[in-house]
């Protein structure tokens, strides 16, 4: 009798024990389900900010190679206009120095002032020289700045366009380990998808934004391009018709000099034709 009682308890116990793990099971199942709820804004969080920190690495990068080459082209275009401006001040200085010479001719013997003359002709003809070279390099400049630009421009655009393929092929590899993880709730899922789209639509954006951004580039490069061969040339039109303006008259031709300022005004001539 006593062991039928001692099975009794036991049953007991044993039927208690079950009872008590389901309640604790019971129990725990809202606390873990809070546990988990709690944790997803934390992830999604901390997942937009590794996709944030990996776009804006990838900015960074086409700024600072953008911000390189455009700093070369605009000192390169420097170089050029200095190069311009030289050839422009000898010119004026020419242009001078004739003017100093059709004033002395005023007061000067047209016998004695014939050899100047002579040399104010060969600095016409060799201003003209000058003009007709200066409009082939001021051209050639135009066409040599035009090409790099757009190789330049040409250039950003492959890399950005491989970087945007990168992205995208990421894009596309973490759709399909999200739709693949068979361990992550659905919620996770569409949380983590939703941030990858919009990570797609950042990039459809900012590519849009790149080539109207690039086009932009390119009419401002051109407009300076044309600034700079145009004023150029048009500065040396205008002192080419001042010499013409300033040419040989009856009147000036016929003025007394003499010989001594004359020899004077050749040698200033000349040693300003060597610079």
């Amino acid at each position: 009798m006593s062991i039928g009682i001692g099975g009794a308890i036991g049953g007991i116990a044993i039927g208690t024990g079950t009872a008590l793990s389901k309640l604790g099971d019971i129990l725990l199942s809202p606390v873990n389900m809070m546990c988990n709820w709690a944790e997803e804004p934390l992830k999604r969080n901390d997942y937009i900010r590794q996709e944030e920190a990996k776009d804006n690495d990838v900015k960074r990068e086409i700024e600072r190679q953008i911000g390189v080459e455009t700093g070369l082209s605009d000192q390169k275009m420097k170089e050029q206009e200095l190069n311009t401006n030289l050839k422009i001040q000898r010119e004026t200085e020419i242009v001078r120095i004739i003017t100093e010479i059709e004033q002395l001719k005023k007061d000067k013997e047209f016998e004695r002032m014939k050899m100047v003359s002579d040399a104010m002709m060969e600095y016409q003809k060799e201003l003209t020289r000058i003009n007709v070279e200066t409009v082939e390099t001021i051209g050639s400049m135009r066409i040599d700045l035009q090409r790099k630009a757009y190789d330049l421009i040409h250039e950003k655009s492959q890399q950005y366009a491989e970087l945007q393929d990168r992205a995208l092929q990421q894009a596309e590899d973490q759709l399909a380990r999200i739709d693949n993880n068979t361990d992550m709730r659905e919620s996770s899922k569409n949380i983590l998808s939703n941030a990858v789209e919009a990570k797609l639509a950042g990039i459809i954006t900012n590519a849009t934004r790149f080539i109207e951004q690039l086009n932009d580039d390119m009419q401002l490069i051109s407009k300076d391009i044309n600034l700079i061969t145009s004023s150029g040339q048009k500065f040396i039109e205008r002192h080419l018709e001042q010499f013409q303006l300033i040419g040989f008259s009856e009147q000036t031709t016929a003025l007394l000099g003499n010989e001594d300022l004359t020899h004077k005004s050749e040698s200033l001539l000349f040693s300003e034709a060597k610079y």
